[in-house]
Parts: C-alpha cells; structure tokens; sequence
C-alpha cells in the first residue's frame, strides 16, 4: 500500500471523545496512525480490534503491542482480554464505524477528495477505468482505486481487496493530496460498505451498474446483497446517482433514491441515458447522439453508457466524454491475446454467472466453428454460484474445460465437481476436466481449429493462483500468450 507523508498526532484521549468512545484505561499518547491488522503496526500505532470472520482482532492485539501499537480500540468482546497489555484502551460499539470516522484526522484527508464511486456486480472496474480516463482527457489530475489496484500518478500498486480497509484509503488520499490530485475514482464493494470501510466519505457521483448473483457466502441473500449497495446511495453518502435499469434491482434502486438520480439503459428503456441496437447501437443522451458498430457486446455498451452518464452528471460534456471513454482497455476484460490459425483467444474476468452468459454470449454470435470455454470457480466464495457458472456455460459453448481457478482452502476437486454438474445438466456441450489450469489451456488453445474462439473465464487480469498453499504466480494472458506462440512456432 502506499506509503503516504508524515501523518497527524492525534491526542488518543480526544479521538476516543470525537467519536462518542469510552476510556477503559487511559494514557497521554498520540496516535499517527491506524490499522486493523496487527501485521500493519508500527509505533504511533492505534490498533482496532475488531470482530473478523474467523477471528476477533483482540486475539492479535499481543503481538501488536509488541510491534509498538500506542493504544488499541476495540468492542466489549475484546475489552477484558487487551485491559491487560500495558497500553490505553477505547472501547466503542462498533469498531470498524469508529475507525473509519478516526481516518480523516489521523490522516488529514478530511474534505480533502472530491469522490467518484462505482458500485454493482459487474462492470466496476471497466466503468470506473473510464470515468478515470474521461476525467484525465479533459486536464484534471485523477486517482483510481479498485480490483486492478491502486493509481496514484504513474504509480500502481496492487491491493488484496477492491475497496481497501477505511484507514488504507485515507492514506491514499492523503498521497494523492500530495501528489496534486484531489478527484478520485473508487469501485465500492458490497462487502466494503457492509463493514464500514466507506463510512463518512462524501460521492458526488456514485453508480450502478447492476445486481447478480456474487457473495451470498457473505451477504447470505439477495436482498441483503442488495441492500448493501443500496447503502452507498443514502443522503449523505451520495449527491448524485447513475443507474442502470437494466436489471429488476436497478429499476428498484432507481425508484428508492431520495437524491437526484440520472437513469441508463441498453433496451430503449424510458431512460436518460439509452441506447438501442437497431442496424447499429443508436446511443443518445440530453444534446448527444452517437452510433457504434452492433459487434460491442451489450455489457460494453452498458458500461460505456454509465461512464458517460457519470461524467455528464459531473459537468464534463458528453461528447468530450465520450471520445475520452471509448478506447479505454481494461485489461482482463474481454482482452484478445493471441490467435491461433485465425482463431482467437480471449481472457475474461467473468466469476459469477451472469458474467460468465455475458461474456460467452459476446463473442458466440462471432464464432464460425465451435465456442471453447475453460473455466473453474473459486475457493471460499460463495458456493451456490459453482452449479450455475457450469450450466451457462455448457448453454452457450460447444466445448467445456473445467479446471482449477483459486481453489483457496478448499478442496480443488469438490469445487470443479460443482461445476461440472451444472454443466452436465444442460446443453449439448462437450464437458471435460482438466485440474491443472495451465494444461486446461493449453488443450483448448492446442485443440483450436480455423474458425474456432477460446474463452477463458474467472481470473482475467490476476498474476497469481490462491493455493491452499499459497499464492503462485499464474496469469491467464501470459500463459495463453506462451502456449499460442508454441502452437505456431
């Protein structure tokens, strides 16, 4: 993560007060930092016990008093276990609320960003890539952060979570603020605004892309799945909404917001934004009208139209937007690596099932010979998703490659015999297993004939595969990259 200036000294006793807190044990202290992971602390320290999903933070909070935590902040569970390491203590309802509001002080990130969100199941990144990319076209300095990682300048750097933890953005912010850029684009997860890692930040413009099936290991329905992103669009939160009406959940968002809300749809829709595929995509919006080719999957379509929207709802003009959007290539995102024999070999993201029927149905309709889609599904998510993830692909490809994506702790077969019995229920697919990822694609890529499309599915632009082991360096690009070269040398 980025290693932003020297922070603030914040008088502990005072943080405690501004956010409604209780002493337990008290000290004269001053805090230039915050971190919820013990692994993260250094001297000036306050560390925030807070409840995980596995594991209370209090059960770390020794060894981060070792690593120099000045004080620690934590909830009643945790209170009678840290009293007895020799630092001041806070005790607060929630803790991670708590942080998130001690962020700014520490930091001095406070009213400091002018902030762009992206929130949906699919389609985050891309859209805020191009809302980035539309605000830098037109001269203002602009920092990203989501799935690909963290851009500050020229700098990226990758990041474990699309939305980092609260204390983590506003050291970002803080760098940026350093660096000149003061606007901001951010994918918000659900999870993130579920655990409070957003709290007290303030969005000119947030949008919605859509709702599908992802984290019900989390959220546990799709209601509270839904809710979660309904959160980010409460007065407070949010000035402004873009949302997509393609889907049942974005029509509900669309008719709940108490903001000032700018509609996008791909159907034609009564929409502010709309596009329709006649002989071309006839796209229009207030004063613009443009046209693309109809070989734009829809989802690009449907991305592109949020992106502009958001950028309109701004104040950048819209054909400037447009003309600053429409190139962006979002790497991992139905990227073209190479072709064998005329066929080509393409690299998706897509991890849920409806973005897996996205991607599969973009490029069906432009494949002559047979569609061949390799693909797995990943290791402690969401489980119910595996069945489905097989089932449309087996739909819509000839030919199915089950394989390993990030078995994580799981067992790596359990996980695959989900998805091949989705796949086997349905369709006249050919449906195979092929464990180990890289010789997966190399039988679709090998197996090509003139004509032919590969589709590999789930990881896109990722550089490693989550083992129970470990993590080990495999990205599908470069793999598929290789393999081609082989295939024709």
């Amino acid at each position: 993560m980025f290693e932003a200036p020297e922070s603030n000294s914040v008088d502990f006793v005072d943080a405690v007060n501004s956010i409604g807190g209780r002493i337990a044990k008290s000290g004269n202290v001053g805090i230039t930092s915050l971190s919820l992971d013990s692994r993260q602390v250094h001297p000036g320290t306050l560390f925030a016990a807070a409840p995980g999903h596995n594991h209370h933070g209090y059960e770390f909070a020794a060894d981060a008093v070792r690593s120099g935590a000045c004080a620690i902040l934590t909830d009643s569970m945790g209170e009678g276990t840290v009293l007895e390491l020799g630092v001041p203590v806070a005790v607060v309802d929630d803790v991670r609320r708590s942080v998130a509001l001690l962020s700014p002080a520490v930091y001095g990130s406070s009213g400091a960003m002018t902030l762009l969100g992206v929130t949906g199941t699919n389609g985050k990144t891309s859209v805020a890539l191009m809302m980035a990319g539309g605000l830098r076209a037109t001269g203002i300095a602009t920092g990203l952060i989501g799935t690909l990682g963290v851009n500050v300048g020229e700098r990226w750097e990758k990041c474990d979570r699309t939305t980092p933890e609260a204390p983590d953005l506003h050291r970002i912010f803080r760098e940026c603020r350093s660096m000149g850029i003061d606007h901001v684009v951010m994918e918000v997860s659900s999870i993130a605004a579920s655990e409070s890692r957003v709290v007290g930040l303030d969005f000119s413009v947030m949008v919605f892309t859509n709702l599908s099936q992802d984290h019900l290991d989390y959220h546990g329905t799709m209601e509270k799945y839904y809710l979660a992103k309904r959160s980010m669009f409460d007065a407070g939160n949010c000035r402004h909404a873009v949302v997509c009406v393609d889907t049942e959940w974005g029509a509900r968002l669309a008719s709940e917001v108490d903001i000032p809300v700018t509609t996008v749809s791909t159907y034609g829709r009564d929409a502010t934004w709309c596009a329709e595929d006649i002989e071309e995509w006839d796209v229009r919006g207030p004063g613009f009208h443009a046209r693309e080719s109809l070989r734009v999957p829809r989802f690009v379509i449907a991305n592109r139209l949020c992106a502009l929207a958001a950028l309109d709802a701004f104040g950048i003009p819209a054909h400037r937007a447009w003309d600053a959007i429409s190139p962006v290539h979002v790497p991992g995102r139905m990227e073209l690596v190479a072709r064998v024999d005329d066929a080509p070999i393409w690299v998706d993201y897509a991890h849920t099932p409806d973005a897996t029927e996205r991607a599969l149905s973009a490029v069906r309709d432009h494949t002559a010979g047979r569609l061949i889609a390799v693909l797995g599904a990943g290791g402690d998510r969401d489980p119910q998703k595996r069945g489905s993830m097989g089932r449309v692909s087996a739909q819509i490809a000839d030919l199915v490659i089950v394989t390993d994506d990030n078995p994580r702790s799981e067992d790596p077969g359990a996980i695959r015999a989900a998805v091949l019995e989705g796949a086997h229920r349905v369709g006249e697919a050919e449906v195979i297993e092929i464990p180990h990822r890289e010789d997966a694609i190399r039988y679709a890529i090998t197996s090509c004939r003139p004509g032919d499309t590969v589709m590999i599915l789930g990881k896109g632009a990722e550089t490693v595969q989550e083992l129970a082991r470990g993590r080990v360096p495999f990205d599908d690009r470069e793999v598929a990259r290789r393999i081609a070269r082989e295939a024709t040398s």
